[in-house]
């Protein structure tokens, strides 16, 4: 009887847990906007019915080419998408690369294929905000069990994140707060 007495705070308790803003329900916009990840910034936007994730920062040691490598492009000249397997897109920049293909909102998170440049493959991919409000796009080939997820913080355009931004992408990320 005393179970049947707490019903409708139990109600009550619901309603607010999945209006909350710590619940797990994904909307698709929310993906939408400037990540920042250990080695990348990603602008992240809506084309119709499917997501562009752009690569618009980078870490500065990978930016060009240096003298020790044994690249095809000159030294000093910036970091192409040398080891796609397409030859005809080797010649690609990695500054301004879009990593999706196929990405659709279904069942709560984004879905699709992910590039990567650092090896050359694609991979089945997943992509969702989680609860603290952060990025994870999970890479894997088979099934989601048998991969690996890369998280993605909120970017702060005011705060310094040591990356190599892309001069065509400096707007995206000017800092607008006075005095700064």
């Amino acid at each position: 009887m005393l179970f049947f007495q707490n019903l409708p705070f139990l109600g009550l308790l619901s309603l607010l847990l999945a209006t909350s803003p710590f619940t797990s329900a994904s909307v698709p916009e929310d993906v939408i906007g400037l990540w920042r990840g250990n080695e990348s910034i990603l602008w992240i936007e809506r084309v119709g019915t499917t997501l562009e994730a752009v690569i618009i920062a980078i870490r500065p040691i990978e930016l060009a080419y240096h003298e020790v490598e044994e690249a095809p492009w000159p030294t000093g000249t910036p970091r192409r998408d040398d080891l796609n397997p397409d030859p005809k897109l080797r010649a690609r920049y990695i500054m301004g690369l879009n990593v999706l293909a196929d990405y659709r909102f279904d069942q709560g998170r984004w879905q699709g294929k992910i590039y990567s440049p650092r090896s050359g493959n694609n991979y089945s991919s997943t992509m969702k905000v989680n609860r603290n409000g952060e990025l994870q796009i999970r890479g894997y080939i088979g099934t989601a069990l048998f991969g690996r997820t890369e998280t993605y913080r909120p970017l702060d355009p005011c705060m310094s994140h040591g990356l190599a931004l892309g001069k065509a992408f400096g707007t995206l990320v000017a800092c607008t707060k006075a005095g700064v």
